[in-house]
């Protein structure tokens, strides 16, 4: 599950490859993969396949509470530190994977680095696009106890300072020390991540002034970029959360106000870029005539600045708007933030939905769309940061969507904070774009639709989907996306491939291939003076395959993107 070297923004093809151990021969051989992760090969009966079927066959025991979900501190999560009894944190769950050790392709001993602790960082320089919340769903024990909900603003969580350091002024730009990350847990060694000779912590430092009946706050940053969608904020009453994302790291201003403010806190946000950046908020007076003579009282969490892999989640109870029915098994939510919260969720990010289940929290990421692949798509709710769309497919027996798919207008449901790894400037000056998606693997490329189908100047020349689904009626959004290719709308051109089309289908049929790759894809050799960008989302066994098939296509590192939650 782990390695010691860097993440990378693509994924590693080794877990599982075609040619993984799990799929190898004799246990208990050590070999090295081509970037340096070792490799266990395992006994007969522990691949993949296997340890799906054993999850279908033990459920959800195999999480060793019976199938319960509790709350763990993180002095609980320290003593499941041994090979047969091993817990691990991973983004704020802990799953007990002590089961799983005889079927990891690294073995026993790459499993144990995390055992105890929080094996995130870890689990991210080689996993972070494999979708582990259907991985592991089986050995998931509860969450860990650090998050907050915005409902009671004041609950106390359990915070991690691993990495965490003083927010100091925008002036002071001294090259910061190298950091540790890695595990946290006391009874684990912290892992020293290789820090680039060149790299600068972001910097931030917060002041406000006001203005009659309005209250400025301005955060001056030094980092290398910012936008109006790297800003988040949360106010229940005089609590307010400003949470601005920095690169790497999350800088907050958290306060008790002076006096109560009125209105959305997400009018007038503006980023002015310079050297050190501003991003610019205002607060509207609930009584103009008293005048503040500070912000307010200074909350847990003021002025700090952690790194992004350390912040707790934080969970505000959205209304549903909308839901609408996109194919038979696929709904369309619209979810309005709570009055006082602003958020802008940035392309191919997502946030995570969550639902109580006889006590127990289940949650689970969902990719923010578009509410119409028509343009302009996008109100004034949507780009205000005060509605968030989702399109989410109802499984019959998934826990969460059962939950889902029973709510109706009016209703609540909880989502998080947003996350997510890609950089929208990515889009900018590319010649060629192809969005390889399956089934709900879309949800990331009709945000990439939108945006090309904005205002912006620079964007690609030439778009291409290629969309695997089962049938024809398993096709989110298909008139959308024909009208859009017919009328051939910036270049756009749509292949739709069914695994399992009636007799009239006469496009492509199966899966992905080295044929379809070959046939549907641009080939780099041939465009030798244009740029590329291939985005890639589905399942797992999907997203492995045609990461892999690009790769032997001429598609470099760089020109590959892979969406996972």
């Amino acid at each position: 599950m782990f390695s010691s070297g860097g993440g990378l923004q693509v994924p590693k093809p080794q877990f599982p490859a075609l040619n993984s151990p799990q799929r190898a021969g004799a246990a208990g051989v050590l070999t090295t993969a081509s970037n340096g992760t070792r490799k266990v090969a395992l006994a007969p009966g522990h691949s993949l396949m296997d340890w799906i079927r054993l999850g279908q066959k033990e459920g959800r025991k195999l999480n060793g509470i019976g199938g319960q979900n509790c709350v763990v501190s993180p002095e609980e999560l320290a003593r499941h530190n041994k090979v047969e009894d091993a817990w691990m944190s991973i983004r704020g769950k802990v799953y007990n994977v002590t089961p799983y050790m005889s079927f990891h392709p690294g073995g026993e001993d790459e499993m144990m680095r995390g055992a105890g602790g929080d094996g995130t960082s870890l689990f991210d320089d080689v996993h972070q696009w494999v979708n582990l919340e259907s991985m592991l769903e089986k050995c998931y024990v509860g969450q860990l106890r650090k998050t907050i909900d915005i409902r009671n603003p004041s609950t106390k969580g359990v915070i991690k300072r691993v990495g965490e350091m003083k927010a100091t002024s925008a002036a002071t730009l001294a090259p910061p020390a190298p950091v540790n990350t890695g595990l946290t847990s006391t009874t684990q060694p912290v892992v020293e991540e290789p820090v680039p000779a060149d790299y600068q912590k972001p910097k931030a430092r917060y002041d406000w002034y006001q203005n009659g009946e309005k209250i400025t706050v301005t955060i001056y940053a030094k980092c290398k970029s910012v936008s109006t969608e790297h800003l988040i904020i949360d106010r229940k009453k005089r609590d307010l959360r400003a949470t601005l994302f920095l690169d790497d790291h999350v800088y907050t201003v958290h306060f008790d106000l002076f006096e109560e403010v009125t209105g959305e806190c997400g009018e007038g946000i503006k980023v002015i870029a310079g050297p050190v950046h501003r991003v610019i908020f205002v607060l509207n007076k609930k009584n103009p005539d008293i005048k503040w003579v500070s912000l307010g009282k200074a909350l847990e969490g003021n002025n700090t600045m952690i790194q992004r892999i350390d912040k707790e989640p934080t969970f505000r109870p959205c209304k549903v708007t909308t839901c609408q029915p996109l194919t038979h098994d696929i709904k369309l939510f619209g979810l309005e933030l709570p009055s006082g919260c602003h958020m802008c969720l940035p392309t191919g990010y997502h946030v995570h939905l969550r639902v109580n289940v006889d006590g127990n929290d289940i949650t689970r990421p969902y990719t923010a769309v578009p509410p119409s692949l028509l343009p302009p798509s996008y109100h004034g709710a949507e780009t205000s940061g005060r509605i968030i769309h989702l399109m989410i497919k109802m499984y019959p027996d998934g826990q969460l969507t059962q939950q889902l798919s029973r709510l109706d207008v009016g209703d609540t449901v909880d989502a998080s904070d947003y996350e997510g790894t890609f950089v929208e400037s990515r889009l900018q000056r590319i010649d060629r774009l192809t969005l390889v998606a399956a089934g709900t693997g879309f949800t990331p490329m009709a945000r990439l639709l939108d945006w090309c189908f904005g205002q912006q100047k620079q964007k690609p020349k030439h778009i291409k989907l290629i969309f695997f689904n089962k049938t024809e009626g398993d096709i989110p959004w298909r008139d959308d996306l024909t009208r859009l290719a017919e009328t051939r709308h910036h270049n756009l051109e749509v292949v739709h491939v069914l695994s399992e089309p009636d007799q009239r289908w006469a496009g492509p049929r199966g899966r992905i291939r080295q044929e379809l790759v070959e046939e549907f894809f641009w080939s780099p050799a041939q465009h030798p003076n244009e740029t590329f960008l291939t985005c890639i989302c589905g399942p797992t066994p999907f997203t492995q395959l045609a990461y892999k098939l690009s790769k032997a296509y001429g598609y470099a590192n760089e020109m590959i993107h892979v969406f996972a939650a």
